[in-house]
């Protein structure tokens, strides 16, 4: 199950409009609504359904592209499976438009799910979220999504939102489960399952959705984050960080930068792909009070020298850009980041591609 687009398409017009009322399938990642293919192709996007779909990479199956000279070459055929040469669609997917110019893209699609569910769960501490996760991730059940927003992160989405979003329990750390089957005995099955370990964690009421319109609502929870978090003080700017852990490292993590947010003059909530590792801190500050800056860009070298130390990434989605470049010696070391600057050089010689992005 494939289609072809052009980087311009927008995913939420060709989930929305085309693929799942005419064909009953899907594009398995699921950015911001106002993303399109390329951007997404382009950075390797991902979001909530990556942990049961993968990335934007895993949604490829070949690319068009323009080289430097007008070259125009194709990545690979249209087969799910292929070890024909080197692996291109893993070089040009979340290069960042450095490496060519894509002008198609085959995608791989999805059946939609016959049975959707989300389910809620409310916990105290930081540690308890931290022993739930690793719990659930080494129990086996596939989950569709599974998301997790802190204390701050869930006040400031019922602050955002308060009709929309009645159940939420204020100061409290959130998981967002969905579930996703072909049928609702299968989905109910792993619903219990989970509500088992979340109560060994946590003494607050397990919810769960049981209809459409209670569906959206728990996950609108999830969608509004970012803009909930932005509207805590709308005159401040946002740096947002990136970094992913292996997952068994992930409890260290949220629990060691929790406590330096809480510590931090600054508000910093934070959301999470916990099913992968990933997790966002909302750093809020005023760009023209040169000690917020300081202190914003403090915690963000914080969280990522201590996401590198336990083995993980600077940026899981996001992408590399401008800011990131440091981090990059940090992470893979000088002589892995000369390779990357030698490769983008060869492919693109007079450095027309995106100059400045990613290696000099």
């Amino acid at each position: 199950m494939q289609c072809v687009v052009e980087p311009g398409v927008n995913v939420h017009y060709l989930n929305s409009q085309v693929l799942i009322p005419k064909y009953g399938l899907f594009l398995g990642v699921d950015p911001a609504p106002a993303a399109c293919i390329g951007g997404m192709v382009g950075t390797c996007c991902s979001g909530p359904s990556a942990f049961q779909y993968g990335t934007m990479l895993n949604q490829v199956i070949n690319l068009t592209l323009v080289l430097w000279d007008g070259t125009v070459i194709k990545t690979g055929q249209r087969a799910v499976k292929s070890v024909a040469g080197y692996n291109l669609n893993g070089l040009f997917v979340g290069s960042e438009g450095t490496l060519g110019i894509v002008t198609e893209i085959t995608l791989r699609l999805r059946a939609v799910p016959k049975w959707t569910e989300i389910a809620q769960a409310y916990f105290d501490d930081m540690v308890s979220v931290a022993k739930c996760q690793n719990d659930i991730l080494q129990s086996g059940i596939q989950l569709a999504a599974f998301e997790f927003l802190d204390n701050v992160m869930v006040t400031a989405c019922q602050d955002y939102n308060p009709k929309g979003i009645q159940s939420l329990i204020r100061n409290k750390h959130l998981m967002i489960f969905k579930f996703a089957g072909p049928s609702k005995k299968h989905i109910h099955a792993d619903i219990e399952c989970i509500q088992e370990i979340v109560k060994k964690y946590s003494k607050y009421p397990f919810i769960f959705s049981t209809d459409e319109q209670e569906r959206k609502r728990l996950w609108n929870t999830r969608k509004a984050a970012f803009w909930a978090a932005k509207a805590i003080n709308n005159s401040k700017d946002v740096i947002i960080t990136d970094v992913a852990v292996p997952y068994s490292n992930l409890g260290d993590i949220l629990v060691k930068v929790k406590k330096e947010l809480d510590a931090s003059p600054l508000v910093g909530p934070i959301i999470a792909h916990i099913g992968d590792g990933n997790f966002h801190s909302c750093l809020l500050y005023d760009n023209k009070n040169v000690l917020e800056i300081a202190e914003a860009k403090r915690l963000c070298n914080f969280i990522v020298d201590l996401a590198l130390q336990l083995e993980g990434t600077c940026t899981a989605e996001h992408g590399v850009g401008l800011r990131k470049k440091e981090y990059l010696f940090k992470e893979f070391g000088n002589h892995t980041v000369q390779f990357m600057s030698n490769l983008k050089h060869f492919i693109d010689p007079i450095g027309i591609f995106n100059p400045g992005k990613i290696v000099d």
